[in-house]
C-alpha cells in the first residue's frame, strides 16, 4: 500500500488554511502524514512544496492548495490508482462543481476551471498541484520544482515529467471544493501574469505546442471569437459582433449550460462577458510572454541567493504513535530568516505528522504608512473645500469626463467609440465601474473615485523611487509629503479630471524603469513598459516618453554589454509593451475616423477639432491647459535635480528620474509646432484654465527631497505650499469675476431647463453646443441623452450642419438648447432651416441667455 504524504505550502497562514487541514484530517482513509509549510510571503510556492518535499517520508507526495477542501473520497482514489497502475509516475484531479465563494466572478472562475479538467480526462502532458500526486521517487529525480517558473511550476513540472516518457492521467472523479474568492481585478491580474505570460514562456522553453486542458483549439477558436466580437464593436458593426457571440456560445455550449444549472441564466449571461474578457487578457498574455521569453533568454541572470544553516530547532509531541522534531532553520547570508524552522506535530491517532513552518514577519514601513496617510489628509481636505466651494465641477470639462462614460451605458452613439477619441481612454475605462450608478454620476464622485486612487498611487511610486536612488525612509516621506501637500495636486486628486491619472501612471513607469536600470530584472523592465502604455492612454502629454525612454532602454542594455541580439530583445519587449497604448489609440482613431491621425487636431487645442468630432458625435475640448504648480517649488524642484545631477554626475543610469521632467519636454515641443504658449496671459480666463502642468509635480517634490538638505527642504515647502494657495485663492477670485461678467452666469438655472425638455422631448433626442459649462451642467441634471454633433458658435461647425439637417431627424433629435448673448434667429435659421421654432429661453446675469428650440411643427402649449 502507498504511503501518502500531503505537502500543503501555506504561506502567510491564509484564512483557509483551517478548513483545509480539517478535511484532510477527517477523511476516511487520511494520508500517513501532512506537512503545512507557513512561509513568509517572499518564501514561493515552489520553494515551499521543494522544503516540504524534502521533508517528506512517503513514497507518494500529494500536493494540496490551502484554498481548497478535498472530498472524503480524495486519499482512497489516489491511493488506489498506485497501487492498482505501478506505471503511473502522477496523478492530478480537479475542482468541484459547487466553489464557496458566491460572487460571480468567484462562480465563473472556478466552474470554468472545473469544466477545462472535466472536458480533458485521461493522459496528461502537464501537472496540477491544487490536487495532484507524484511518486516520490520520479519527483526527486527531477529535481522538484523550478522556482523560475513562478505561477506555472506545476505546469513546468509536468511538462519536464512527460519528456521522460513517465505517465499522467487526469481523474475527473480526484475531486475538491476551492475556496477562493475572486474579484474581476484578481482574475485579470491572474490571467495575464499569472498564467498567460508565464505560460508562454513556458511552451517556448519547452518547444512544445499543447493542445491539452485550456490550450485546446476550441479554447484558441473561442479566443479568436472574442477579439473579432470587441473589434467589430469598436467598429460599429453590431451584426458582426453578433456573429461572433454566437460563435463564442457555440463553442462552449457545455460550460455555458453548466453555469445556467448553477446559477441561472442572468449570471450565465454575465458568465459569457467575463469569458471573452478572459480571452482578450489571453491573447494580450502572447506578444508579452514570447518578448519576455527573448528577453531572459539572452539577459545575464544574477545568482540566486545562498541560504546557510542556522540554529534553530522545532519539536512536537502527541499521545499517539507519531512523534518527531525538526531542526536545521535556514538563514540567508544577511542574518535574515529566509526560510523559517520546522516543528513536528503528532495528533492522537498517531497516524499521521504536522509539521509548521513559522514565518517571521516583516514589520510595516511606518514612512511608506506615513506618506499613504499624508496624501489621505490632503485629499480629505481638499475634496472638503471643493465641496464646499462647489468646484467638483470647477473646470469647463470636467463634467465631460462623466458624461463620456455614462454615455456609453446609456447607448449614445457612437458608444463604446466614445473612449477613445478626442482624449486619451483611460481615465473614462477606469470611470465604467462607478459611473453606471447615477449619484456617482450626477456628483462627479465616479471621477473622484479614479483620480484620488491615482493620487495615492503617485505618492506611492514617489516614495518607492525615491529609496531606489538611495534616499533615507525620511527624505522618501518628504518628496511624498511635499507632493501631498501642494494644493494643485490635492485638487487634482478630487476632481473628475486627467492629471492624477497622467501622474501616477508616469510616476510608476518611471519607478520601474529605474528598478530595471538598477536590477536587470526582466518583470521590471516589462513593468515599466506597461505603466508607459498606461500613461500613453492617460494622455498626449506622455507620448513624448516613447524616444527618450527607449534611448535609456538601449544605453542600459548596451552599457551592461550585452550582445546585440539581447540588445535588441530588450528593446523589443520595452517598445512591445511600451506601445500597447499609442497603438491602441491609432486603431481607435483608424476604426473611428477613418485616419491614425485624426487626434493629431487636437493637441494645440480643440477649435480645429469641434466639426469631425461633432460629426461623429462625440464631446468636444476647447483648449489645451497649463497650470503652474507654483514658483517656489518650482525653483526648489530645479535646484535640487541641478545637485542631483552633480551628485551621480559620474553614473548615468542613476539620472532616470530625471525623465519625471517630461511635461517640460512636451510643451516646449507643442509651443514650437502648434504655437500654444506655456503660459498665456491674454485673459485671466486663460490663467485660470492652465492645468495640466500640474504633472510636473512629482518631479518638482521627489528632487526637492532628494536633491536639497533637509532644512532647506523645509524651507523651500513651506514657500512652495504657500505660493500654490494664492495661486488657488486666484482662481476662486477669476471665477467670481467671470460670473459677475456674465461669462458663467450662475442665475441660469439649467434644471428648469432640463425639467422643461424631459417633460417634452418624450423620447426624442437633444442636440447642444458642443461644449460649454452650463450645457454640461443641463445634461447632468436632464439626464438626457444628448448628441453633441455641433457647435452653433463655430463657423465651421455651421457650414457642416446647413448640408445635414436631414441626419438630424434620422438621428431622432429633435430638441436643441443653445446658449448665447442674444437670440439669434439668423444662425439658427441657417443652420436647422424653417424648422427650428424657439420654445423656451431664459435669462441669468449679464447678457446670457439659454434658448430651447424644437424641431417639431409647434412648440407645446405651455411654452414661454
Amino acid at each position: 500500500m502507498s504511503i501518502l504524504s500531503v505537502i500543503v505550502p501555506a504561506t502567510d497562514r491564509p484564512a483557509t488554511l483551517a478548513r483545509c487541514r480539517a478535511a484532510i484530517e477527517s477523511a476516511p482513509d487520511a494520508p500517513d502524514e501532512i506537512i503545512v509549510v507557513d512561509g513568509p510571503g517572499d518564501l514561493g510556492a515552489a520553494d515551499a512544496r521543494n522544503l516540504g518535499a524534502k521533508r517528506a517520508r512517503g513514497d507518494v507526495l500529494v500536493f494540496i492548495d490551502a484554498d481548497v477542501v478535498v472530498h472524503p473520497d480524495t486519499f482512497t482514489r489516489a491511493r488506489a490508482a498506485f497501487d492498482r497502475d505501478g506505471e503511473l509516475t502522477a496523478l492530478f484531479g480537479s475542482y468541484d462543481d459547487a466553489p464557496a465563494a458566491p460572487g460571480a466572478v468567484s462562480v465563473f472562475r472556478n466552474l470554468l476551471h472545473h469544466n477545462v479538467h472535466q472536458s480533458s480526462p485521461g493522459p496528461a502532458h502537464t501537472f496540477w498541484t491544487g490536487l495532484g500526486a507524484v511518486r516520490a521517487d520520479a519527483f526527486a529525480a527531477l529535481g522538484g520544482f523550478d522556482p523560475k517558473t513562478e505561477c506555472v511550476e506545476d505546469v513546468d513540472f509536468g511538462m519536464r515529467l512527460s519528456e521522460t516518457g513517465a505517465t499522467i492521467e487526469l481523474d475527473p472523479k480526484l475531486l475538491c471544493t476551492h475556496l477562493k474568492a475572486w474579484s474581476l481585478p484578481s482574475m485579470l491580474r491572474t490571467d495575464l501574469l499569472g498564467r498567460g505570460v508565464p505560460w508562454t514562456k513556458l511552451l517556448l522553453r519547452h518547444h512544445a505546442l499543447m493542445t491539452e486542458l485550456n490550450l485546446g483549439w476550441r479554447h484558441r477558436l473561442s479566443a479568436l471569437a472574442s477579439l473579432c466580437g470587441v473589434i467589430a464593436l469598436v467598429a460599429g458593426q453590431p451584426l458582426l459582433a453578433l456573429w461572433s457571440l454566437a460563435a463564442l456560445v457555440a463553442l462552449n455550449k457545455e460550460f455555458y449550460a453548466l453555469l445556467v444549472r448553477r446559477e441561472g441564466v442572468l449570471r450565465a449571461l454575465v458568465g459569457v462577458l467575463l469569458h471573452a474578457l478572459h480571452h482578450l487578457t489571453a491573447i494580450l498574455a502572447v506578444p508579452l510572454g514570447i518578448t519576455a521569453y527573448l528577453v531572459e533568454r539572452r539577459l545575464e541572470r544574477a545568482p540566486p541567493p545562498a541560504y546557510a544553516h542556522a540554529n534553530g530547532n522545532g519539536n512536537g509531541n502527541g499521545n499517539g504513535n507519531g512523534n518527531g522534531n525538526g531542526n536545521g532553520a535556514l538563514s540567508n547570508g544577511n542574518g535574515r530568516v529566509g526560510i523559517p524552522a520546522l516543528a513536528m506535530v503528532a495528533n492522537g491517532n498517531g497516524h499521521h505528522a504536522v509539521r509548521v513552518l513559522t514565518p517571521a514577519r516583516r514589520a510595516p514601513d511606518r514612512w511608506l504608512l506615513a506618506s499613504l496617510g499624508a496624501t489621505v489628509l490632503a485629499l480629505i481636505a481638499a475634496l472638503a473645500a471643493a465641496v464646499h466651494y462647489n468646484m467638483v465641477f470647477g473646470f469647463g470639462d470636467t463634467p465631460s469626463h462623466v458624461l463620456i462614460p455614462r454615455r456609453v451605458f446609456a447607448n449614445v452613439e457612437p458608444s463604446l467609440a466614445q473612449l477613445g477619441t478626442h482624449w486619451a481612454p483611460l481615465f473614462h475605462v477606469l470611470e465604467l465601474p462607478f459611473v453606471w450608478i447615477d449619484p456617482l454620476f450626477r456628483s462627479g464622485a465616479s471621477g473622484v473615485i479614479v483620480s484620488a486612487a491615482a493620487a495615492l498611487a503617485t505618492s506611492l511610486y514617489l516614495y518607492r523611487l525615491a529609496l531606489l536612488v538611495g534616499a533615507s525612509r525620511e527624505r522618501a516621506f518628504v518628496a511624498a509629503a511635499l507632493l501631498a501637500a501642494s494644493p494643485g495636486f490635492a485638487y487634482s486628486g478630487v476632481i473628475p479630471m486627467l492629471p492624477a491619472t497622467i501622474m501616477a501612471a508616469a510616476t510608476a513607469n518611471v519607478y520601474y524603469l529605474t528598478r530595471w536600470a538598477a536590477t536587470g530584472s526582466g518583470s521590471a523592465l516589462l513593468g515599466a513598459g506597461l505603466a508607459l502604455s498606461a500613461a500613453t492612454l492617460a494622455h498626449f502629454d506622455t507620448w513624448v516618453l516613447v524616444p527618450l525612454e527607449l534611448g535609456v532602454v538601449v544605453l542600459v542594455a548596451r552599457r551592461r554589454r550585452h550582445a546585440p541580439s539581447a540588445v535588441e530583445a530588450t528593446t523589443l519587449l520595452w517598445l512591445l509593451a511600451g506601445g500597447y497604448g499609442i497603438a491602441l489609440f491609432l486603431l481607435m482613431n483608424v476604426l473611428i475616423y477613418g485616419d491614425p491621425l485624426a487626434f493629431i487636431a487636437s493637441i494645440g487645442g480643440g477649435s480645429a477639432v469641434r466639426p469631425p468630432h461633432g460629426l461623429a458625435g462625440l464631446l468636444t475640448y476647447p483648449q489645451a491647459a497649463w497650470l503652474n504648480a507654483g514658483p517656489a517649488l518650482a525653483v526648489a524642484g530645479l535646484l535640487g535635480a541641478g545637485l542631483f545631477v552633480l551628485a551621480r554626475r559620474r553614473n548615468a543610469l542613476g539620472l532616470i528620474p530625471l525623465l519625471l521632467f517630461y511635461p517640460i519636454a512636451w510643451y516646449t515641443l507643442q509651443a514650437a509646432i502648434s504655437k500654444t504658449y506655456i503660459s498665456p496671459a491674454d485673459s485671466l480666463r486663460d490663467w485660470e484654465n492652465l492645468r495640466y502642468g500640474i504633472t510636473i509635480l512629482p518631479a518638482l517634490a521627489f528632487f526637492t527631497a532628494t536633491g536639497i538638505r533637509r532644512p532647506a527642504v523645509l524651507g523651500f515647502a513651506v514657500t512652495a505650499i504657500a505660493a500654490s494657495i494664492v495661486v488657488m485663492v486666484a482662481q476662486q477670485r477669476v471665477a467670481a469675476w467671470e460670473d459677475a461678467a456674465g461669462e458663467a452666469p450662475s442665475q441660469i438655472q439649467m434644471s428648469q431647463v432640463g425639467r422643461y425638455v424631459a417633460a417634452h422631448a418624450h423620447g426624442a433626442r437633444v442636440l447642444v453646443p458642443a461644449h460649454d459649462p452650463l450645457i454640461d451642467r443641463f445634461e447632468l441634471e436632464s439626464g438626457l441623452p444628448s448628441d453633441d454633433f455641433i457647435d452653433p458658435t463655430d463657423p465651421h461647425a455651421l457650414r457642416a450642419a446647413s448640408e445635414r439637417p436631414q441626419d438630424l431627424q434620422r438621428m431622432g433629435i429633435g430638441w436643441i438648447v443653445w446658449i448665447g448673448e442674444r437670440d439669434d434667429a439668423r444662425v439658427m435659421h441657417i443652420v436647422f432651416g424653417a424648422h427650428a421654432k424657439g420654445c423656451f429661453w431664459q435669462e441669468g446675469g449679464g447678457r446670457a441667455r439659454v434658448y430651447v428650440y424644437t424641431l417639431a411643427p409647434s412648440c407645446p402649449e405651455e411654452a414661454t
